[in-house]
């Protein structure tokens, strides 16, 4: 448990939010059955990405702040 998983976990759930809204909105686009299929899938992908992302980050960060107080 470093600092590189905390900036690890806030770039993975930064970076799979913005993912999210771009496929939100290719689904309001409209667009054919086996693209929404591939794109309900890709979401479902993207929020698992997200839910490990903020588990690095939050629980992560607590273990950094108790170490760096340990150490000072």
């Amino acid at each position: 448990m470093n600092k590189g998983d905390v900036i690890e976990g806030k770039w993975m759930a930064g970076t799979a939010l913005l993912n999210i809204l771009s496929v939100c909105a290719l689904l309001i686009k409209g667009i054919d059955s086996l693209q929404k299929g591939m794109l309900i899938t890709l979401g479902l992908l993207l929020l698992m990405n997200v839910g490990y992302g903020g588990d690095l980050f939050f629980s992560n960060q607590n273990i950094l702040n108790r170490q760096q107080n340990n150490f000072n």
